[in-house]
């Protein structure tokens, strides 16, 4: 009868061990030791430790297009397409600044830009020509928004800028859309103009740092938002991109005040959402980027 390994020796079920026997009338002569795993991953971490401490060789042949599992050493393995490439959603992506930013910075992910707006895409598809980054129409707001982008689970999504536009109960669905996508350990990175405290005077401060700032480094007397966008809808040479906008649904949609959830609203959210932490990773005055691990 072929012994087990004693690594495994204490946990092994009683199912495990009767089959012992029928193993051992297969194995050929010199295999008499077993190996009990909870999944293929273990399984294949534990063939690959075993042959280098066999062979003493370091390398290993795989066939390409393999999958192996998404442990460390059997990822190293892998060798398909949609085990190598991590999948970044960059929602609300606008004009594709933060999205082509992405790409470059990981050139093996699969990079996804989302917005609702045809007139910001437009300008998006030339932000991307040359790439293989995705880009899709959808509303966040929308039920089954994320079903086209990609199957569970994501290993992260982005925005900037964009969600403040939300309510509150927008935002807490978008929250848990996202805690139902992506993968444990995966992460969502917002960077927005938030109010740091439910407190008016504490907000204020933050306020004026961040003008501050803006004036140090030369930001402050720029173009705004709205002036930006009534360039933009009068350009003759964006004139298709602006019909194809009015005709859109979200021309039609009134837009709110920012949403004024607090840091620690959003946190909240976060966590009653899925995800296992939120924190605070940069902050200038009411500029903050806030990222939850799920």
């Amino acid at each position: 009868m072929p012994r087990l390994s004693p690594v495994l020796n204490q946990a092994t079920p009683v199912t495990a061990v009767r089959g012992e026997g029928l193993l051992g009338e297969v194995l050929p002569e010199g295999l008499d030791t077993l190996f009990y795993a909870n999944s293929g991953s273990e399984a294949v971490e534990a063939a690959l430790r075993l042959a280098r401490q066999t062979t003493g060789r370091a390398s290993t042949v795989v066939f390409d297009g393999g999958f192996h599992g998404r442990t460390m050493g059997a990822a190293s393995l892998t060798t398909s397409g949609t085990a190598t490439r991590p999948l970044l959603v960059d929602l609300g992506c606008g004009t594709g600044s933060l999205t082509t930013r992405l790409a470059r910075a990981f050139p093996r992910a699969d990079t996804v830009g989302v917005d609702a707006d045809p007139l910001l895409l437009g300008l998006a598809e030339e932000a991307v020509t040359g790439t293989d980054i995705r880009l899709l129409a959808r509303d966040l707001t929308a039920p089954g928004w994320a079903d086209d982008i990609a199957p569970a689970p994501w290993d992260a999504a982005v925005s900037s800028t964009a969600l403040h536009w939300l309510d509150p109960d927008e935002v807490a669905a978008l929250y848990r859309t996202l805690a139902g996508r992506l993968r444990p350990g995966g992460v969502f990175a917002d960077a927005d103009n938030r109010w740091p405290a439910d407190n008016r005077e504490l907000n204020d401060i933050a306020r004026h740092v961040r003008f501050r700032r803006g004036h140090r480094t030369g930001r402050q007397g720029r173009e705004a938002w709205a002036g930006w966008w009534k360039s933009f809808l009068s350009a003759p040479e964006l004139a298709p991109l602006a019909e194809a906008r009015a005709r859109s649904p979200i021309a039609h949609r009134t837009f709110r005040e920012p949403h004024g959830l607090t840091t620690a609203d959003q946190t909240t959210l976060l966590s009653e959402a899925g995800f296992s932490g939120a924190a605070t990773v940069w902050q200038c005055g009411d500029d903050s980027v806030l990222v939850a691990v799920r």
